[in-house]
């Protein structure tokens, strides 16, 4: 699932939001996203693909998480 949601927000198909998304992996995506939605996407983010990006974003930290939580110490 991480895979496909991944794969889905990083496609340069995909022009929401505006930032570089290649070589990034799912981790960084999060992050990058978060960092650009805290300063240049304030102003962005009710408009266009930005809050189904935004929700698909959340929907990936949250697996994220999940994969971290349940990984074998």
């Amino acid at each position: 699932m991480i895979a496909s949601i991944y794969m889905k927000l990083s496609s340069n198909a995909n022009s929401a939001p505006p930032f570089d998304k290649s070589d990034l992996n799912p981790t960084e995506l999060v992050s990058v996203f978060e960092g650009w939605a805290a300063s240049d996407g304030r102003d962005h983010l009710e408009t266009g693909n930005i809050p189904d990006y935004m929700k698909s974003i959340n929907y990936l930290k949250r697996l994220i998480a999940i994969n971290e939580e349940s990984a074998p110490k």
